[in-house]
């Protein structure tokens, strides 16, 4: 059963992704997410542009602050060069998942001299005042099904 659950785990539910390798498993999942996103999102949604929520911004990267704090996203608007801190997570309705979420951002906005982030959640809104800026708190679905998807509208 141990391990019947750890290869379900690793390797996902679709029968045509077992026994492939992990680069092949990955491409087919994301073929499969892809397909899902448009066929329950786009077109149940009526998303006029479907690539802006596959990717907001080609420059995507990951940060980690000088205390080794990660931060999921900095994203750079590819027109206006303007960066955004973004932290993914399901829920933050427990004290440690809000304040290493919390934390992590807050350090990076005091390092990167940026004054806005975001936290897309399942479900969650909010705003939280910090001492280096303003977090939003947004849902996912709202994030996504915005009329111009990407992070602009979170920027000063």
């Amino acid at each position: 059963m141990q391990n019947a659950w750890a290869s379900y785990k690793e390797e996902g539910g679709f029968p045509e992704a077992h026994g492939l390798s992990a680069a092949w498993r990955v491409r087919l999942h994301q073929e499969y997410f892809d397909a899902l996103l448009y066929r329950d999102v786009v077109e149940r949604h009526n998303i006029s542009h479907p690539l802006a929520l596959r990717r907001c911004t080609p420059e995507v990267y990951y940060y980690n602050t000088n205390a080794g704090h990660e931060v999921d996203f900095l994203a750079v608007h590819p027109y206006t060069h303007e960066k955004l801190l973004v932290q993914v997570c399901a829920r933050m309705d427990a004290p440690e998942t809000r304040q290493r979420e919390l934390r992590a951002l807050a350090e990076a906005m005091k390092e990167t001299g940026l004054n806005r982030a975001i936290i897309i959640t399942e479900t969650e809104t909010g705003t939280i005042d910090t001492p280096h800026g303003q977090i939003q708190i947004i849902s996912a679905p709202e994030f996504l099904c915005q009329p111009q998807p990407g992070f602009t509208a979170y920027l000063d």
